[in-house]
């Protein structure tokens, strides 16, 4: 993949405050960091930048729908 491929994609994910995708979710996502953190992170779902925290939409409803199917496994 090329450099301007791999930055096309990369701007294509875009990261919003934790308040503004809140309005769109169906689900309480603070209850849903706040227990899953870890795997968030590890997924790329969150992002820490300071004190404030950006989600990605569309990781996070690829999180949610692999985890419904059973096909993810959290590590405690």
């Amino acid at each position: 993949m090329a450099k301007d491929d791999i930055r096309n994609s990369e701007l294509s994910d875009i990261l919003v405050k934790v308040n503004e995708f809140q309005r769109q979710a169906p689900i309480n996502l603070r209850w849903a960091i706040q227990c899953h953190y870890a795997s968030l992170i590890e997924w790329g779902v969150v992002v820490r930048y300071g004190r404030k925290i950006l989600i990605s939409p569309s990781k996070f409803w690829s999180w949610l729908s692999l985890k419904d199917k059973g096909a993810y496994a959290e590590k405690k």
